[in-house]
């Protein structure tokens, strides 16, 4: 949009009626809220690496850690939670399969490691899934507050 249609554009604008129901995030959720965005680009990126079947391909770079810092800044009662523990299971299990499948993958290509494919991008949805669930449900409990 040229700069200046901005001005008429802002007049006009009006939010998505869905929109209403939406629970706004407490603060301490905004820094998870960059580990899921990050972590579901990278598992498009593992995808799009497995795809592309060349066993001398860069693997995809790792998004930058913070979900356990994240986690530990919580309260007690969220970060012990069985959500809490669950999404810090599968984001530790996330970065395993990936190590594991990293030699397989470099010795053979995305056929060498297509039997660890399907585990690791199941693990990385349950982990985007689950950690998404867990951000609603703090935005739900504080709204309830």
């Amino acid at each position: 949009m040229p700069p200046e249609a901005v001005a008429d554009w802002l007049r006009v604008w009006r939010p998505d009626p869905a929109w209403a129901g939406v629970r706004e995030l407490p603060l301490e959720g905004h820094p998870a809220q960059f580990v899921l965005v990050a972590h579901r680009g990278w598992l498009q990126q593992i995808r799009a690496w497995l795809d592309a079947d060349r066993a001398d391909a860069a693997p995809p770079t790792r998004p930058v850690r913070g979900l356990g810092r994240w986690l530990s800044s919580l309260p007690s009662n969220v970060r012990e939670s069985e959500a809490g523990r669950a999404v810090w299971r599968l984001h530790q299990q996330l970065h395993e399969q990936f190590d594991a499948m990293l030699p397989a993958h470099a010795a053979g290509g995305s056929a060498a490691a297509g039997a660890q494919r399907a585990g690791l991008i199941d693990i990385g949805e349950r982990f985007v899934r689950d950690l998404d669930a867990l951000l609603a449900a703090m935005a739900e409990r504080a709204h309830e507050a």
